[in-house]
C-alpha cells in the first residue's frame, strides 16, 4: 500500500519518530512539511513506485496479537488482572 507520511509536531515527537522509522524501512514516502500543489504529482509517483512492504510494518492482525498478549499476561498474573473500581 503506498503511503505518504507528513508528521505533525507533538509534545513527545512520536509522529516524527514513526516517520523516521517508516522512511528508514523504505515503507513510506516522508515529507517534513505539507507539499505545494506542484509537488504532489511527483510525490504520488514516488509513493506508488515503492516496493510493497507495508505488511512488514502492519500485518493486519494487531488486535489479535494484543489480545493474545493480554490473555497471556492475565493468566500469568491472575490476582493483578482483575478489573474493579478503586
Amino acid at each position: 500500500m503506498p503511503a505518504i507520511v507528513i508528521p505533525q509536531d507533538r509534545p513527545h515527537g512520536e509522529q516524527h519518530a514513526t516517520a523516521r522509522a517508516l522512511k528508514s524501512g523504505g515503507l513510506a514516502t516522508v515529507r517534513g512539511a505539507w507539499p505545494s500543489p506542484e509537488e504532489w504529482p511527483a510525490l504520488l509517483a514516488e509513493a506508488v513506485s515503492r516496493p510493497e512492504r507495508w505488511a512488514h510494518w502492519s500485518p493486519g492482525d494487531g488486535a489479535r496479537q494484543a489480545g493474545r498478549l493480554l490473555t497471556g499476561l492475565a493468566a500469568r498474573y491472575p490476582k493483578q488482572a482483575t478489573c474493579a473500581p478503586r
